[in-house]
């Protein structure tokens, strides 16, 4: 009958034999020891090939690749205009600087006691109009134990991008400004269940139109400031009265497959009834995004685990030719 026991060296595996293999792999030298790869290299297996040799650095690579990553960033307002005849004003006002993927547990913040924005007309009269005129804006983001926050407050906000409409002739309407608030906020966060952004706007004005307090998180919601100073929440198919503005209170932006949003709490669009300015700005907007490690991924540096891991494999394959050989008696 057929010795259906594998041996080592030409003798019937023992349990001593076993225990070497443990010794080996439970004192980290599972992928360096002796004893362990002779007995494979004898055996003509190649499991510890894939095991140990290039399977560590890829095992440690693949960890680094997939680290947790953190995203944040926020600016005070973003001015994209074009005005009538003079040319184009673009600007940012009070630009955060950029939250590390790897996170910051000190908050990185920006600010600014007060903003005036103007643009050039090219009239000896009158050669600058104002775009936006504020107080204190004030920016942060931070990110650490998971969790990224951005924020950004602007107070005291005027928004006139070349829009008193005296200059029309229609000095009866008597707009200081398109848009103004005493104060206007956004907060965005982010963790590994989600994201939200919320919007808080004090006093909010457009026009002549006082809308009050508003406290807004989830979806966003649109207003049309037409040329007669009327708010509507329709866009105008009057010809005769255009749209001068659409604002999109806390609008919300999704990207990176929905890991990172971004709340602006208004986005200013100018339209056709503006008859000196088109382009869009956007005022406190606030980023924030992160992306969890996967939990498949075993964490660097836990070798012993995956010697024990490795040696369990090897004794299961062992077990496996013991049985195919006792089948093919």
């Amino acid at each position: 009958m057929k010795n259906n026991t594998m041996n080592v060296t030409g003798r019937a595996m023992t349990a001593q034999d076993t225990n070497n293999i443990l010794t080996d792999s439970t004192t980290n030298n599972f992928c360096g020891g002796n004893r362990i790869m002779n007995f494979l290299a004898k055996r003509g297996v190649t499991i510890a090939a894939l095991l140990c040799g290039t399977g560590g650095a890829l095992l440690t690579q693949a960890t680094a690749a997939h680290a947790q990553t953190y995203v944040g960033d926020a600016y005070g307002a973003k001015i994209s205009i074009n005005a009538a005849l003079v040319g184009g004003v673009g600007a940012t006002v009070v630009d955060n600087p950029d939250l590390p993927s790897t996170g910051s547990s000190t908050p990185l913040t920006n600010s600014l006691l007060n903003a005036n924005v103007q643009g050039q007309t090219g009239n000896i009269l009158s050669p600058t109009f104002t775009v936006l005129n504020s107080g204190t804006i004030n920016t942060s983001t931070v990110g650490n134990g998971g969790v990224a926050t951005s924020a950004s407050q602007i107070q005291g906000l005027s928004l006139d991008p070349g829009l008193n409409l005296n200059v029309l002739g229609l000095g009866g309407l008597n707009l200081t400004s398109l848009v103004s608030a005493d104060v206007i906020s956004s907060t965005t966060t982010a963790n590994a269940l989600g994201n939200t952004g919320t919007t808080h706007i004090t006093n909010l004005r457009l026009g002549n139109n006082s809308l009050g307090n508003i406290d807004v998180s989830g979806a966003s919601s649109t207003l049309y400031l037409n040329l007669l100073g009327q708010v509507s929440t329709t866009a105008s198919t009057n010809i005769l009265n255009p749209d001068l503005a659409q604002i999109i209170i806390n609008d919300q932006l999704l990207s990176g497959g929905g890991s990172i949003r971004t709340t602006n709490a208004l986005t200013v669009k100018l339209l056709q009834g503006n008859a000196l300015a088109n382009g869009t700005i956007v005022v406190a907007s606030s980023t924030a995004g992160f992306q969890p490690a996967p939990s498949a991924v075993p964490e660097a540096g836990s070798l012993p685990l995956a010697g024990t891991g490795a040696v369990t494999l090897l004794i299961g394959g062992i077990a496996t030719v013991r049985r195919r050989t006792r089948r093919a008696a």
